[in-house]
C-alpha cells in the first residue's frame, strides 16, 4: 500500500479543491492510502472528502500566511504520517510542502500547478513573492505537474526550471455532461423560447479575461442577418444585477436576444440544451468549460487560449482572440453547417473528452505518476 499525502492551501470552494475530491473519489484504495492536509481551517470540500473516508488535517493557519509555526506543525505531521508521496496543491502549499517534506524526509514530492494564464498584477505582494521563491526552488521537487501545456510555458517565463515537467490535464464526469436532447425543451420551457431558435451560448463568470463584450459584439454582427438566433448567457455576475453588463447588452441592440442566467447549478444541463457553445476568453490555461461542453454535445467555437486548440483538435472552430468579427464569422459558419458533417464533428467533440479528458483518464494519469514516485 503507498502512502499520499495531499497537501493544499485551502479547501473552501474552488477549482484545485474540487479537482482534488473529484480525483480522490477515483482512486484506487487497493493500491493507494490517501490524506489530505490543508493549510488553512475548515471548508465545504473538506467535509465533502471525508465523506469519502479520507482523512483530512487542518493547520488552521491565517490565509495568505507563511508562518515559521506552520512549517514546525507541517513537520510533525508529516512525521507521524510518514507517506511515501506528497502532491501539493496551489503555491503556499507548494512552499511550505517542499520546506517540510526536506525536514521530515519526504522521499518523493509533486507540485501541482493550476494556472495558465498569469496576470501577477491579480495577485497579492506575498502570493508573487511565494512564486519568485518557487521559480528558485523548482529543481528541488521530483516532478512539476501542470494540468495545461500553457501552465508550463507560463511557467517557464516565470523562472520555473524543474528537472521534470509532466503534464496532466484536467478531467470531467461524462455521465454528468453528456448530450441530452430533453434539456433544450426544459430551457425553452424557461426563457419562453420558440422551437425554431437558434441558442449560442456562453458559459463562465463576469471576469475581464472571460472577454464577454467580444462575445456581445460577435452576436450583434450575427444578429443582423439571423433572425432565429438567441444568446444565452450563465455564470456567476452574469445576471441583469450587473449594470455593466446590461449597459453592453442594450447598447449593442441585444436586450431582446440576450438571456442573462447568473450563476446556476444546472450548467451541464443548460450546455446539453445549446447549439453552440463559445469561448471568447483571452486568458486561459486549461478552459474546463470548453470540455465540459464539448461532452454534452454542443458545436464550440473558442479563442485560440491555452489549450483551447488542443482540446477541441479538428471537433471545432478556433478564432484569434478579441476579435468579435472572426468570432462572428466561426459562429455564422457552424450555423449554416451541413447537417452530416455538424453531426460528425459533435460525435468526435464528445469522444475526444471521453478518451481523453474523463475524470478516470485524469485519475489514472496521476497513479501512474505515483505509482512512480513511490
Amino acid at each position: 500500500m503507498i502512502k499520499v499525502v495531499h497537501l493544499i492551501t485551502s479547501l473552501s470552494i474552488g477549482g484545485a479543491e474540487m479537482t482534488l475530491y473529484k480525483l480522490l473519489s477515483q482512486f484506487d484504495r487497493s493500491r493507494f492510502s490517501h490524506s489530505v492536509i490543508c493549510l488553512t481551517g475548515a471548508g465545504a470540500i473538506g467535509n465533502e472528502i471525508e465523506t469519502l473516508g479520507v482523512p483530512v488535517h487542518y493547520l488552521n493557519m491565517r490565509r495568505g500566511s507563511l508562518g515559521v509555526g506552520g512549517v514546525f506543525s507541517l513537520t510533525r505531521l508529516l512525521r507521524n504520517e510518514r507517506p511515501q508521496v506528497m502532491l501539493t496543491w496551489l503555491y503556499h502549499a507548494d512552499l511550505l510542502g517542499l520546506i517540510s517534506s526536506k525536514l521530515s524526509r519526504v522521499p518523493a514530492v509533486a507540485w501541482n500547478i493550476r494556472c495558465g494564464y498569469m496576470d501577477m498584477s491579480k495577485y497579492s505582494n506575498i502570493t508573487s513573492m511565494v512564486v519568485k521563491a518557487l521559480a528558485r526552488l523548482s529543481p528541488y521537487p521530483n516532478v512539476v505537474v501542470a494540468n495545461s501545456k500553457a501552465g508550463v510555458d507560463e511557467h517557464k517565463k516565470l523562472g520555473y526550471h524543474p528537472k521534470r515537467w509532466e503534464v496532466i490535464p484536467n478531467g470531467f464526469d461524462t455521465d454528468k455532461f453528456r448530450p441530452d436532447k430533453t434539456k433544450r425543451e426544459k430551457l425553452a420551457k424557461e426563457l419562453n423560447l420558440s422551437e425554431n431558435n437558434f441558442l449560442i451560448g456562453m458559459i463562465g463568470r463576469y471576469d475581464a479575461m472571460k472577454d464577454h463584450a467580444t462575445f456581445l459584439k460577435a452576436a450583434a454582427l450575427l444578429s443582423k442577418t439571423e433572425d432565429n438566433v438567441r444568446f444565452i448567457l450563465a455564470g456567476p455576475l452574469v445576471d441583469n444585477n450587473n449594470q455593466e453588463l446590461v449597459e453592453l447588452v442594450k447598447s449593442l441592440g441585444l436586450d431582446k436576444r440576450v438571456y442573462l442566467l447568473g450563476a446556476r447549478d444546472d450548467v451541464a444541463d443548460i450546455m446539453a440544451a445549446l447549439d453552440i457553445h463559445a469561448l471568447p476568453s483571452y486568458g486561459e490555461g486549461f478552459p474546463n468549460v470548453l470540455a465540459e461542453a464539448m461532452a454534452c454535445g454542443a458545436f464550440c467555437v473558442s479563442t485560440d487560449v491555452g489549450d483551447a486548440a488542443i482540446i477541441l483538435g479538428d471537433a471545432g472552430f478556433v478564432v484569434p482572440p478579441k476579435n468579435p468579427e472572426a468570432m462572428a464569422d466561426a459562429l455564422l459558419e457552424a450555423m449554416n453547417m451541413e447537417p452530416q458533417k455538424r453531426d460528425h464533428m459533435l460525435l468526435e467533440s464528445r469522444r475526444r473528452i471521453v478518451e481523453h479528458y474523463s475524470l478516470q483518464v485524469a485519475a489514472d494519469r496521476y497513479q501512474e505518476l505515483l505509482l512512480e514516485l513511490s
